[in-house]
């Protein structure tokens, strides 16, 4: 259960993002503060081979811990988020991705800079 509505409606605005094709406004959601942030053009032809494969993402279940005011070296003291999403793909096979999630000037961030399709 997901105990804070902004953080719902942001990873919602991801994955809505992806299955609309807009992926620099997926980009857009992804953590300032990752120093490979810079290669978005990259990133957004990984996120159109993942779409490709996949067709589109359904989100089933959100299953997210807040970890808000403790201390870590990882995230730079920032309030995270930490947990998986249960999706199905355009064919009904269920899927799951583990992401974390990290708050920077009050609005929520994913940590993911990567998809990539199974390979056959």
């Amino acid at each position: 259960m997901i105990e804070d509505p902004n953080l719902e409606k942001r990873i919602f605005a991801f994955y809505d993002s992806l299955n609309r094709g807009a992926f620099d406004e997926a980009c857009a959601l992804t953590d300032p503060e990752i120093p490979a942030k810079a290669p978005y053009k990259l990133y957004a032809q990984r996120m159109r081979e993942f779409m490709k494969w996949c067709g589109s993402i359904s989100i089933f279940r959100i299953d997210i811990n807040l970890h808000i005011n403790e201390k870590n070296t990882l995230y730079g003291d920032r309030d995270f988020a930490v947990g998986h999403i249960i999706w199905t793909d355009e064919r009904g096979e269920e899927h799951e991705f583990r992401e974390n999630w990290v708050k920077n000037n009050e609005q929520w961030h994913t940590r993911v800079m990567g998809f990539f399709p199974p390979r056959s």
